[in-house]
C-alpha cells in the first residue's frame, strides 16, 4: 500500500493520469480519501487504480493514524503533493516523532514548508509535530540527499513535479523500501535515472 500510493502521488504532482495494476483501494481508503479531497478523481479499473489530476489541485490536511487511518509513512509524499496544491495544508503526525526530517531536503526544490512542536504525544510517547505546507509552489530543480526511505521517495516525486534537473544522493535509502522506483516510474512516462555513484 506504501509504494501504491507513492505512484499514485507520481502521477498526480505531475498533473498526469496513469493506470497501476494489482492495487486496491480498499488498502489505503484514508489516503485515497484525502486524495479525493484534494481533487484527483480515482476509480478501480479490471486489474487495478486508474488516477487522474485534473489541475488545480487543493490543499488537504491530514493526521497519520494507526491502520486504517493514514499512514505515517505516506505523510512524506502527500506532502510533496500538497507543496504543488492551490492553499494551504498540514501534516499531523501522531505515530512516531521526528518523521519530518526529510523536510529541510524537500524545501530544497523550493516547497517552502515549515515544521512546528505540536502540543500532542505520538503513540510511541515522544512529541509530536505538526509540518505546514504553504502550497501553490512552483518547484525547481536541486540537488538533495534521502535522510530516510519515505522521505526520500518524497524528493524523487518533487524532482519529477520540479522544472529542470535534479540530484538526489544516498539513493540506497529509497531502495530500501522500493524494488526498481526509477524503472516504474520511467514506465509512468518520468525521466529518471540510476546513476552508479548515487
Amino acid at each position: 500500500r506504501i509504494e501504491l500510493f507513492t505512484l499514485l502521488c507520481a502521477g498526480a504532482i505531475t498533473g498526469g493520469a496513469v493506470s497501476i495494476r494489482g492495487g486496491e483501494l480498499s488498502l489505503i481508503a484514508a489516503e485515497a480519501a484525502a486524495l479525493g479531497r484534494a481533487g484527483l478523481e480515482l476509480s478501480p479499473t479490471g486489474g487495478g487504480i486508474a488516477v487522474s489530476a485534473p489541475p488545480p489541485l487543493r490543499g488537504v490536511s491530514i493526521a497519520t493514524a494507526a491502520y486504517p487511518g493514514f499512514h505515517t509513512d505516506n505523510q512524506p509524499a502527500f506532502c510533496a503533493l500538497m507543496a504543488t496544491a492551490q492553499g494551504e495544508s498540514a501534516i499531523r503526525e501522531t505515530i512516531l516523532d521526528r518523521r519530518f526530517a526529510y523536510v529541510p531536503e524537500l524545501n530544497r526544490f523550493g516547497a517552502g514548508v515549515s515544521v512546528e512542536e505540536g502540543s500532542f504525544l505520538c503513540v510511541n510517547g515522544r512529541p509530536g509535530q505538526i509540518a505546514r505546507i504553504p502550497g501553490g509552489r512552483r518547484l525547481a530543480g536541486a540537488e538533495a540527499r534521502a535522510s530516510d526511505i519515505r522521505g526520500g521517495a518524497a524528493l524523487l516525486l518533487a524532482a519529477l513535479a520540479a522544472e529542470g534537473k535534479s540530484r538526489i544522493g544516498n539513493v540506497y535509502q529509497i531502495e530500501r523500501g522500493y524494488a526498481d522506483l526509477p524503472g516504474k516510474i520511467r514506465a509512468l512516462g518520468g525521466k529518471v535515472e540510476r546513476l552508479v555513484d548515487g
